[in-house]
Order: C-alpha cells, then structure tokens, then sequence
C-alpha cells in the first residue's frame, strides 16, 4: 500500500515496475494507492495496462491532494478503507507497505490476520517534516513529531522485515530498532532496459531536432524547490559556463516552474532551458547529456536517501555531479568511479573538470559498474527474494 499513487511520476519510476517485474515471479499483489484526481484522464490507459497481468489488482482513490494536515488524514483514511476492504475480503499473506503513513493500518491488519509484515521505508519520514519545515520546531507541530518519533521504534518493533534505501542508513538507525530484524538495502533503482546509451549518430539528430546542435549538455532531471537545491543548479552551471562557454543547461522536471526560477542572471537566458517530458521519453533527454546534476540540500535525514535520477543517469552511462552527504551516493561514486563531487566551493576540482569537458569517463564503464546496484532488475531480484523467504 502506498500513498504515492501508480500514477504519478514517482509510481511510474519507483512502483509499478518493482510490482510488475515480481508479479512475473508467481507472486499476486493487490495494490492499493491514493491518486491524483489531476491524473484522471490517464486512469483509463493504465487500466489497460494492468489489466494485461492478471497477477495484479489495484484498488485507488481519486482525490484532490493539498497540502494541510487534515487532506493528508482524509488521504488516509480513504487508503486505510482500501485496505481494511481487501484484508476482510481477499486472502492475503504478506502486508507491504511503502513509507511511514500506511504502517499504522499495515500493523493492525499484521495482528488482526496474522499475516507478514514488510517496512519499506524510503526514507526517514518523520524527520524529513521537521527538517523539510512541513512541521514546525515548536508548538503543536513540534508535539506532533515528538509523539511520532516515540511511535517510530513500534513501527520498527511489528516489521517482520524492514528495507532501507541506503546502507548508511541502515546504519545510523539505532541498533533498539533493527535488533533481531530482517533487513534488505535496495536503493531507488532505474530500468537499464528503458535508460541505455544512446549511440552518436542518434544523439546528434536528437540535439539537432531539439535545437542544440554542438551543444554541450548539462541536465538535471526531477523535482525543484523543498529538497532539491535550484540556486545550487545555477551557481554551478554559471561556473560551468565560464570554463566551457558551449554549454547549455536543460532544468527536465514536472514541477510548477515558479516566477523566481525564472529571474535568472542575464547571461543565462539563452542557455537554459525548462521542459517537461513523459516517462518513456526521459531517457533521451538524459542520454544526449554529457553530464548530470544531483543536488539535495544536506540534512541528517538525508543519510536515509536515495535520489532516483542517480540511477537514470548511471544507465544511460552520464556522469553525475552530486553534492556529499546524501545516502550512499559519496562510496558509490569513488568506489564505481561514475561521477564527481561538488567541493567547498560549490565547484568541481580542476582535474575533474577536464575529465568532464574532454569526455574523460568512459559510458560502458558506467554503466557496467552501476547495474548491480542500481538496475531494476536487480532490485526485483531482491524484493522477490524478500517476499519468497519472509
């Protein structure tokens, strides 16, 4: 169960494939989600889509998300029902749940039915309110996460098997927790099938029809605002520029492109662009980069994270600049060789930088040595095992 829905950017990347590629494991999932209700118009096609497994069935909502408390417990009471619905209903053997918010449900159906309980956790939830400024350090808000973060260690308690996203996070949770737990890390994977190199004829006639040319392309692929550090985008890419003026900076997101995103230093105007595309056409704005941007704002919850565009960029066999401190991604990268990390200055060193104008990496290499980590056939691999053995 999940409150993210399968319709959502997120579901696409980072739900329904896990689901779809088990289910193919003779494994039967009823899947429950809250959707968007401004992603009606694509309910009907991705029921045609499902309806092509029969090892799949999926229960939804559509509903208005708002920010504001009380949507988000109307939003779960409405996932809750979902549940409770099929648990009375439907026999199940093992109770999966995607986040915090559906564990206070997940564990009384665990009771209720005695049946196995999985903690996904995908993060550090509780943390990331307060850290995120949806919870404020005081008042009511600052009770709440207090009174959260005491209920935190029973979620921990009622798991038969808990998933972390990174090992780091793993790690740092404290040992009273995990004590005696199952535990799997499975970080937020790509599917290598649908992010592969593009070869240099293709990639030349993609810039040319998308008006680059010669181009040398800079990406950042995913949400901006909250998390996702825009300003640092900039400072980087102006930097960039300096030393490599053929540069253009592609901003590839579905989020609301507020005014302030666009007041942006004169000399960047002509060489930066905005756009928007669906799932299946991502890999090409990704593939014909030359270098990739991960920048997330450092915070202890953070630890926990795990940015999907690492693996899309590593697929496709694209560098990736990436700021310290952020899940696993500081030994992956030394340890893989697959990208550079951004120094005090809010730069890459010299002897990166030649590496990245000159096309110093080499793709295969890339991509080679981040399949076992990051593809989603890997990660199916894991999640059928954890279900098969639990």
């Amino acid at each position: 169960m999940s409150v993210d829905g399968l319709l959502d950017p997120l579901g696409q990347s980072q739900i329904f494939p896990y689901i779809d590629g088990s289910s193919k494991r003779n494994l039967f999932f009823f899947v429950c989600t809250i959707e968007n209700k401004n992603n009606r118009g694509k309910v009907k096609n991705f029921k045609k889509i499902i309806e092509k497994n029969k090892n799949i069935h999926w229960e939804y909502f559509l509903f208005s998300k708002k920010k504001g408390k009380f949507n988000r417990l109307k939003e779960l009471v409405l996932l809750y029902y979902l549940v409770i619905k099929l648990a009375f209903t439907k026999k199940i053997d093992i109770v999966h749940s995607r986040s915090y918010l559906p564990m206070f449900i997940c564990i009384l159906i665990k009771f209720i039915f005695k049946i196995k309980l999985i903690f996904d956790t995908r993060g550090s939830w509780f943390d990331e309110r307060i850290e995120g400024g949806m919870l404020q350090k005081k008042g009511f808000d600052f009770l709440l996460y207090k009174l959260l973060k005491r209920i935190e260690f029973y979620l921990f308690k009622f798991s038969d098997h808990v998933i972390f996203l990174t090992n780091n996070g793993s790690k740092k949770i404290q040992n009273s927790f995990i004590k005696g737990k199952q535990i799997s890390v499975i970080p937020c994977a790509a599917d290598y099938n649908l992010f592969k190199i593009i070869n240099e004829d293709h990639k030349k006639y993609l810039k040319k029809i998308l008006g680059f040319g010669e181009k040398f392309i800079v990406t950042y692929s995913g949400s901006i605002g909250s998390w996702y550090n825009f300003d640092q985008i900039i400072n980087f890419f102006s930097k960039f520029l300096y030393k490599n003026p053929n540069s253009h900076l592609i901003i590839l997101t579905q989020s609301n492109i507020k005014n302030e995103y666009l007041n942006l230093p004169f000399n960047l105007n002509d060489k930066l662009s905005f756009m928007s595309a669906k799932r299946i056409h991502i890999p090409d704005i990704i593939g014909i980069s030359d270098l990739t941007l991960s920048f997330i704002k450092n915070t202890p919850s953070k630890i926990f994270s795990s940015p999907t565009k690492i693996g899309e960029s590593l697929g496709c066999g694209i560098p990736v600049v990436y700021n310290s401190g952020i899940g696993d991604i500081d030994e992956d990268m030394q340890e893989m060789k697959m990208g550079f990390r951004l120094n005090e200055e809010g730069f890459v060193n010299s002897g990166d930088l030649e590496k990245i104008i000159f096309f110093k990496m080499n793709k295969s290499e890339i991509r080679k040595n981040s399949t076992k980590k990051y593809s989603l056939e890997n990660a199916v691999k894991k999640y059928t095992e954890i279900y098969e053995n639990i």
